[in-house]
C-alpha cells in the first residue's frame, strides 16, 4: 500500500492531502511529506482544482496552504489539463533528484579537496562516517562517539574535515 513517503505515489499524497484538509485534521508530518517530494506544486494545483467541486476542502484550503501563492501557481499552470499533472508531477520529482544528486556530487567533491590539503599539508586523516564525531579521551588518544561515549572533547566530523587532520604521532594513539 503506498504512503505518502513512497517517491511515485503522486495520486496518494492528493488524496491523502485533501483528506485530511476537508477534515480540518490537525497537520501531521505525513501531510507535511505531501508537499516535500519534489512535486508539491503539482500536488497543490491538483488539490486548488478539486476545491472547486468540495465544498469542505474548499472551506479549509487556505488554513493549510498560502492563498496568495496558491492561486497564483494555479493561475500559472491553468493551461496544463488536470489529467497531465500526474505527468508533470513525475518531472519534478526527476528534476528535484536531478538537483539533490547534482549538490550531493559538489558536497563530495569538497570534502575530498578538504581531505587532500589536509595530507598535502603532512596530516593523515582518521577515517569516520558521516555525523559520528572524533573525540579526544583526557589521556589524549582518540576514539570515536559510536563505541565511546567517555568524551570530553568533541569535533564536528561533518562541518570541517580539516580539523579532523591528526599527526602520525597522535593517529597511532588511535582506537579503531
Amino acid at each position: 500500500m503506498p504512503t505518502p513517503y513512497t517517491e511515485d505515489a503522486y495520486s496518494y499524497r492528493v488524496d491523502f492531502a485533501s483528506r485530511v484538509i476537508a477534515t480540518g485534521r490537525n497537520a501531521t508530518r505525513s501531510f507535511d511529506t505531501c508537499f516535500e517530494m519534489h512535486d508539491g506544486n503539482a500536488v497543490a494545483v491538483a488539490l486548488y482544482r478539486r476545491s472547486r467541486r468540495n465544498p469542505k476542502l474548499r472551506g479549509n484550503l487556505f488554513r493549510y496552504l498560502g492563498r496568495d501563492n496558491l492561486v497564483a501557481l494555479a493561475y500559472r499552470e491553468r493551461r496544463r489539463p488536470t489529467r497531465a499533472l500526474a505527468e508533470w508531477a513525475a518531472q519534478l520529482r526527476a528534476a528535484g533528484r536531478a538537483d539533490f544528486d547534482k549538490m550531493m556530487a559538489a558536497v563530495e567533491a569538497e570534502r575530498a579537496a578538504k581531505r587532500e590539503r589536509a595530507i598535502a599539508a603532512g596530516y593523515s586523516l582518521h577515517e569516520i562516517e558521516p555525523y559520528w564525531f572524533v573525540f579526544k579521551r583526557p589521556d589524549g588518544s582518540l576514539g570515536d562517539h559510536k563505541r565511546h561515549v567517555e568524551s570530553d572533547v568533541y569535533y564536528d566530523a561533518c562541518s570541517d574535515l580539516e580539523r579532523l587532520a591528526v599527526p602520525e604521532r597522535a593517529q597511532s594513539s588511535t582506537v579503531a
